[in-house]
């Protein structure tokens, strides 16, 4: 009998063994699969269609806040990747880009404006084939020289006036001789006037997020069919919800005049009201059950979620 158990023992502590180093396996794959740090990052780029089986050369890494830009060569073309860190600490990423010059440029905007930095940042990445020794770039009434070392891949962050939200940008550039070059040569580079409008951008940025958020909310499982599994399902659902409510509110903050704000935080306490009262309203009809708080928290989720769509949507320029 003694063996017998032994062997249940040593079956059993092998099982654990098993059970525990797959899951390190999956975790330790699924963790480096963010911005942490340069390896990770690699591994992020190569796990996005538009960079599989590619090479990926590293060239800067800018850290704003929580949020991280890195410029990169795929196959020897200019890109970038946008990561912003979650709640965890860990660097998600939320968009990419590639373009095919040898001077190349990338309007990158940022989810929150920042207090001692502007929310919108242009890129420009020179390859080793860059033949332009210097660019003027005047955005509305601000001009911005850069330079640039020929035959060597770099990148240049410039970073827009924090006090205005709309620009036009209009490039001039220059050959390695210092000659101005006329605006018909620049056939493999961007026009020499560009328009756009930081805001819009931001706006489908955050229409992105508000996805990718539902997507993450969708796959979050209970552990089994417990009450309280399924309790800490919905709370956690209703965590993203609202800390991306935060989140958007501080963006309008920041993009919406006095007036427009004054009318949206009484719409947005009359909202919190109608949300806790409908809660509440839904959880009696199990008062006293297991199921009271489960559906407390589910409502609060299911109104947050809406609440995140209308607010971007109506109101997020």
């Amino acid at each position: 009998m003694q063996i017998k158990n032994r062997k249940l023992s040593l079956w059993f502590l092998a099982l654990v063994i098993g059970v525990i180093f797959l899951a390190f396996s999956y975790l330790n794959s699924s963790f480096y699969i963010n911005g942490n740090d340069e390896e990770s990052i690699v591994q992020t780029i190569q796990s996005i269609d538009l960079f599989e089986n590619t090479s990926i050369e590293i060239i800067d890494i800018k850290d704003v806040g929580d949020e991280r830009l890195v410029a990169f060569l795929s196959n020897n073309l200019s890109a970038y990747i946008h990561f912003i860190k979650d709640k965890y600490g860990n660097y998600k990423w939320s968009s990419a880009e590639k373009r095919e010059e040898p001077l190349s440029h990338f309007l990158i905007p940022l989810s929150i404006r920042m207090d001692n930095h502007t929310n919108l940042f242009i890129l420009t990445i020179a390859t080793y084939d860059n033949e332009i020794s210097k660019m003027e770039l005047l955005a509305n009434q601000h001009l911005f020289v850069e330079e640039f070392a020929l035959y060597k891949n770099s990148a240049t962050w410039t970073e827009m006036p924090k006090e205005e939200k709309n620009f036009s940008f209009d490039y001039k550039y220059y050959d390695k001789n210092g000659k101005l070059i006329e605006n018909e040569e620049l056939s493999t580079i961007e026009p020499a006037e560009v328009k756009v409008e930081a805001s819009t951008s931001l706006k489908e940025k955050y229409l992105q997020q508000l996805d990718d958020t539902k997507k993450e909310a969708e796959e979050l499982e209970p552990t089994d069919s417990s009450t309280y599994a399924l309790k800490k399902v919905e709370n956690d659902r209703w965590e993203l919800w609202d800390e991306l409510l935060n989140e958007i509110y501080g963006v309008l903050e920041e993009q919406l005049s006095a007036e427009e704000m004054d009318q949206l935080r009484e719409e947005q306490r009359n909202w919190i009201k109608f949300r806790d009262d409908s809660a509440l309203e839904a959880s009696h009809k199990f008062k006293g059950g297991t199921q009271e708080h489960l559906e407390y928290v589910a409502v609060l989720a299911n109104l947050t979620e809406e609440r995140c769509y209308e607010l971007v949507a109506n109101y997020m320029k």
